[in-house]
């Protein structure tokens, strides 16, 4: 009998629930691309499809990240004010305060 001892998967898949803003602007990768993949520095999430098929960007942070002893109000009030900050920082040619910000949910799959 054979045993196999590694994962097999013919599919990959990509979930996410983040606070935060959701942008569709092919504009972003070609102007600021760059400068979007350095908000991980600051703790900021950015998701954007990896299949190609659309120019979803995902920006914010996990839920997992809230404080155990944080309301929801204070995560979100002190999400916004680090994305804002990142943001400015940055030079990102986004403003987040004009941005609604919401939970952020979705996924990918290649198949």
């Amino acid at each position: 009998m054979k045993i196999r001892y590694s994962f097999v998967a013919n599919s990959s898949n990509t979930n996410f629930c983040i606070y935060g803003f959701w942008v569709d602007d092919s504009k972003i990768y070609d102007t600021c691309w760059d400068k979007m993949i350095q908000l991980s520095k600051y703790g900021i999430n950015i998701y954007s499809n990896p299949y190609g098929y659309d120019n979803s960007i995902y920006v914010g942070k996990c839920i997992t990240t809230m404080g155990e002893d944080e309301t929801m109000r204070q995560f979100k009030v002190r999400t916004k004010h680090e994305v804002e900050t990142a943001l400015k920082e940055l030079e990102i040619d986004i403003v987040a305060s004009n941005i609604d910000f919401t939970i952020q949910q979705d996924g990918w799959r290649d198949g």
